[in-house]
Formats: structure tokens, C-alpha cells, sequence
């Protein structure tokens, strides 16, 4: 209950971003005791930190896209990637489409997010994030194995960045790691299905290294097994 909640700011979207009726503060524990008020992250731009009491929901710019519902850990991978404006990016696992979104903040509207699914119900999901986002013109969704990709077809020729997020047992996230703290040790530690998981997260890494132009590849989950 006293876990922040994180807010980012969409620049896609041409709107008055910060939250209205909500008092900036600077320091963490003004924020902590007033549900109206929010701070600036001090390492992500852009990224708005409130308080754990208040109704994120109840933000306007939350319900017109300008504002995204994303944990600052979300957020690291394609901060740490950082794509330059113009740039093309392809996102490997891209739903629901949190950082495929936040790419296409950084790539602006002369850059191109290849955003891979292949899970077709995920896949909708990422599309409407896309859309909700303003981000259509940006990214282009695929509802596609990324193992499958030809990296030498003309279309990717230009992509110098790749986010490979993939799927993972998900024994970092807080809930996890809270049970496992608490005494529970029936966390997901079966053998073959992390060995699956560690091989397909191998591969995937393999394959956004293929991509003739790429020069930074970040790769992220959110397992400690």
C-alpha cells in the first residue's frame, strides 16, 4: 500500500499531460502523505510519480491516452535503449505494447517500432494500446513468431535497435518475491519450463542480433530464476 504509483507522459498525444488539480512536490514523502499531489522521477523523463492513495483513473489526460499507466521498471528497458528520433526499432515481444509505445515516444513520428506479437489475443491487445497511444502511424504490428522473421528483408534494412522482452517465469515481479520472502517456496521453479523459457529468451536474443544494421540490442525479463 505504499508502493507509488507511476504515470508516463505520452508525447505522442497533443495534450495538457500533467494531471490537473494535482499539487507538484519535490520530495518523496510530501508526496507519500497527500493522495493529490505528483513528482517528477528523478532518473526517467517524463515519468510521473504519485501518490500510492490516489485515483490514477480519475486523471484526464489517463482517459485520452496522454497519460500511461507504467511502472518505472516497465520503463527502464527502452529508456536504457533510448532510440533517437528517426530511428527504426524492433520490438521482439511486444505485447501489450507499454514499451512498444514508449519507443515510438523516442522515435517520433519520422521513426518506425516493428512491433512483434505472436499470441493473437495479446496481439489485439497491442494493437489498441498502438492506437490508443497515437502511435499508428509510428508502429507497425505483426502478429508473428519473431523466430520466424527473415532479418535481411529490405523492410528491416534500416533497424539499428532492438528490445527483446520476451516471455519469462515472472518470479522478479512483487508478488513473487513478497511470497517467497514470507516463507512460500512454491514459486514457479519447475525445471523444464525454465529451461524452455531460458532457451527461447537465447534465441530470441540470437535473432535481434541478425538484423544486418543493428547496433544496440537490450534485453530484459522480469525473473530472477
Amino acid at each position: 500500500d505504499n508502493k507509488p504509483k507511476y504515470m508516463r507522459v505520452n508525447r505522442l498525444i497533443d495534450a495538457d499531460e500533467l494531471p490537473e488539480d494535482f499539487e507538484a512536490v519535490k520530495s518523496e514523502k510530501e508526496m507519500l502523505k497527500n493522495p493529490r499531489t505528483f513528482m517528477f522521477d528523478e532518473h526517467i523523463k517524463d515519468l510521473l510519480v504519485l501518490s500510492p492513495k490516489g485515483n490514477i483513473t480519475e486523471l484526464p489526460g489517463y482517459k485520452n491516452g496522454a497519460l500511461v499507466s507504467q511502472d518505472k521498471a516497465s520503463c527502464l528497458p527502452a529508456y536504457i535503449l533510448s532510440p533517437p528520433k528517426g530511428a527504426h526499432v524492433i520490438d521482439c515481444c511486444a505485447a501489450p505494447g507499454n514499451k512498444t509505445t514508449q519507443l515510438a515516444s523516442y522515435v517520433g513520428v519520422d521513426g518506425k517500432v516493428f512491433a512483434i506479437e505472436r499470441d493473437s489475443d495479446r496481439f489485439e491487445i497491442l494493437k489498441k494500446m498502438v492506437s490508443r497511444a497515437g502511435a499508428s502511424s509510428i508502429v507497425e504490428c505483426h502478429n508473428r513468431d519473431f523466430l520466424a522473421l527473415d532479418p535481411s528483408l529490405p523492410k528491416y534494412s534500416n533497424v539499428e535497435y532492438a528490445l527483446v522482452d520476451p516471455s519469462c517465469s515472472g518470479s522478479g515481479m512483487p508478488h513473487s518475491l513478497e511470497r517467497y520472502i514470507e516463507g512460500d517456496k512454491k514459486r514457479d521453479t519447475n525445471d523444464s519450463r525454465l529451461e524452455q523459457l531460458a532457451r527461447f529468451q537465447t534465441m530470441a536474443i540470437k535473432q535481434a542480433m541478425r538484423f544486418p544494421k543493428v547496433k544496440s540490442v537490450v534485453y530484459s525479463t522480469c525473473s530472477v530464476n
